[in-house]
C-alpha cells in the first residue's frame, strides 16, 4: 500500500506541475516530452509508467464513485431526518449538530460492496513537445514565453490486456487527412 501511495503522490506531483493531465470526459492522457523521455528509458519503465498511470486514474475514479454515493445517501438521511422532525413538531429544525451525527452515522453503516466499482477502460495518450513560435525564438528572455506544443506521439493502453500501441502523430495525422 506505500508503494502505491508513493506513486500516487509523485503522480499527484507531475500532474500539479504541469508535466501530465488527465481529460476524464475523452479519457485522454497527456504527457509532456521531458517526462515521456525519461519513461521512455527501455520498454519495460514505459509499460509500469502506464500501469501506474491507469492505476492512479482508476483509484482516483473509485474515490470519486465513493464519495459521491456517500453524499448522496448523506443527504437522503439528513432530508429524511428533516421531514420526520417537521412532522412531529412543525417548528422543530435539526441543529448542525444533529446533521453532522446523521451523516457519522450514514457513513458507518456504509460497506464497501454497496459502491460499484467504475467500469475498467482503457485510455489514450498523447505526447506533447513544447514548441516556441517564430515571435519567442527571437526573444532570449525564458519569462517571456508563452505556453503551447504541437502532438508528437499517440497511442492507447488497455488495462485488461497491458498493452500499449503507440505511433507518430505525423503518420496518424496523415492517415487522418487521407481517410476525411
Amino acid at each position: 500500500m506505500g508503494a502505491f501511495a508513493k506513486t500516487f503522490g509523485t503522480l499527484e506531483k507531475l500532474e500539479q506541475s504541469g508535466m501530465l493531465w488527465f481529460d476524464e470526459k475523452n479519457r485522454r492522457l497527456m504527457i509532456e516530452q521531458p517526462l515521456a523521455l525519461v519513461m521512455m528509458k527501455n520498454a519495460e519503465a514505459w509499460q509500469n509508467f502506464m500501469r501506474n498511470a491507469f492505476q492512479w486514474q482508476y483509484y482516483k475514479q473509485c474515490n470519486k464513485a465513493w464519495e459521491d454515493y456517500i453524499q448522496k445517501e448523506e443527504l437522503r438521511a439528513v432530508r429524511a431526518a428533516i421531514k420526520e422532525a417537521s412532522a412531529e413538531k412543525p417548528s422543530r429544525q435539526l441543529s448542525l449538530k444533529d446533521i453532522d451525527r446523521i451523516k457519522r452515522a450514514v457513513r458507518g453503516s456504509i460497506t464497501y460492496d454497496e459502491v460499484k466499482a467504475p467500469k475498467v477502460e482503457g485510455f489514450e495518450f498523447f505526447v506533447i513537445k513544447e514548441v516556441a513560435t517564430e515571435s519567442q525564438q527571437a526573444k532570449t528572455d525564458a519569462a517571456e514565453k508563452v505556453a503551447g506544443g504541437e502532438i508528437k506521439l499517440v497511442g492507447s493502453y488497455n488495462p485488461k490486456k497491458d498493452d500499449i500501441e503507440m505511433a507518430l502523430w505525423e503518420d496518424v495525422q496523415q492517415f487522418i487527412v487521407h481517410s476525411l
